[in-house]
């Protein structure tokens, strides 16, 4: 719906300071509504807002890098999309994989979108 769009692009920002990153890539939720539907709306959503922060000695902020996708403004237009992609990342293994968390130390790249132990961060700007 469009008052949700509009309220999440509200939300979103990226703060750029002289140590670390911050962006806010809010949420799309369900409302709270009657006891008889579990507490949440079938119909109206909510915005929740999902900050992060990267330090910049983060050992996970070694490279930044931009991943989007072919042809991004066209496919936007007729399909929709988040925006251009910037992924923050820390390669290892000659570059073939990315630090991931336990039980997955490293992570392929071509495992890093199915895989929730890969430690990469994704900031969409339009």
């Amino acid at each position: 719906p469009k008052y949700i769009s509009d309220k999440r692009q509200a939300s979103k920002y990226i703060l750029l300071r002289e140590n670390s990153l911050e962006w806010n890539a809010p949420n799309r939720t369900a409302a709270p509504g009657p006891l008889y539907t579990c507490g949440m709306s079938c119909c109206l959503y909510e915005i929740h807002d999902n900050v992060h922060l990267l330090y910049f000695d983060d050992p996970n902020f070694r490279r930044i890098t931009n991943t989007t996708r072919c042809c991004n403004d066209t496919r936007t237009a007729c399909c929709g999309g988040q925006g251009e992609r910037i992924r923050i990342d820390s390669p290892v293994c000659f570059n073939l994989c990315v630090r991931g968390t336990l039980p997955c130390p490293f992570v392929p790249f071509c495992c890093t979108s199915c895989c929730p132990c890969a430690i990469q961060q994704d900031i969409y700007v339009r």
